[in-house]
Order: structure tokens, then sequence, then C-alpha cells
């Protein structure tokens, strides 16, 4: 189909790399786009889902929801409503974003990698569990596990989940 929205074409995406085992640079070349094309639609995945249903109904712009992706879970419903309310550009959008995540940044000793199985980790957990999970880890082997919710009753079903 040529209609597509972003998350729509990341979800076949996301398809194509786990049921073919394709790499980007492959599902690239079968779609005609470029790899770092292909990466950044399946990256739109790893958005808190209420932002990227705000992308699906065409409220926000795929520039402003990579932006987005550069903040916390938590905040990007905040930040992706605050883009919309003052009609920001994308450019506005990634000072934005640039200057909330700097204010809430702690240092950090360096940054953590994401490579193909952990995303592909973090999107099963991700449908297992029904909320954004992150995965952070460093190439010592530590790291951790960020889940996301929005109210003690979502925290509820998540932990009846866990311990299921």
């Amino acid at each position: 189909r040529e209609d597509l929205n972003a998350i729509d074409e990341a979800l076949g995406i996301k398809r194509l790399t786990e049921e073919f085992d394709l790499t980007h640079e492959a599902v690239a070349k079968i779609l005609g786009k470029s790899r770092s094309a292909v990466t950044n639609l399946q990256r739109l995945l790893l958005l808190a889902p209420p932002v990227q249903q705000m992308l699906r109904e065409q409220k926000l712009d795929m520039g402003h929801a990579r932006s987005l992706l550069g903040a916390d879970l938590a905040r990007q419903l905040d930040l992706a409503k605050r883009i919309v309310a003052l009609g920001l550009t994308v450019r506005e959008t990634e000072s934005l974003v640039g200057s909330v995540s700097a204010r809430s940044a702690r240092p950090r000793t360096r940054k953590a990698e994401s490579d193909k199985d952990t995303i592909n980790l973090q999107e099963q957990l991700a449908d297992k569990l029904g909320i954004p999970v992150r995965i952070l880890h460093s190439k010592k082997g530590a790291g951790k596990i960020t889940l996301s919710y929005s109210s003690l009753d979502e925290l509820d079903i998540i932990l009846s989940k866990l311990r299921s």
C-alpha cells in the first residue's frame, strides 16, 4: 500500500526483520529506501504508545516524532501535546526536547548501546507486557530495563503479567 502512516510502515519493517530475519539494509533494498530511513522508521516503535497514536492520526509528523525519541518515555506524551498545541516546527521541537533533556540529564559515564538484538528483545517485552520497555546495557554486560506505565492500575496489570 502507498497510504501507510509511519507507524504502520515501521510495523511492516519490524515484521520483515523478525519473520524473515532480514537486516535493515536488506529491507531498505526491498522497499527502495535508504538503510537510515528504514532504521529511523523502526525506531518510531520505541515511542510511547499514545505518541505513536498521534503520529498515526497525523497530529505529529515523522520529524517531530523522531525528535521525541530523545526524551524519556514518561515525558514524550507531554512534549507531544505541547508541540501540537504550540504548532512547533521540527527545529523548534528539537530545541524543546534538547532543553528538557538537558535539564533532566544525569551525568552518564558512557552511552549505552542498542544493537539489533537489544531492540528486538525490547520490542518482544513491550509486546508481551503491553507497555513501552527500554533496555540499556554496556559492553561490560551491566544494564537496566525500564518499564513505563501511566497509572497504578496499569502497574498492577504489569506486575500480574510478570508474576505469571
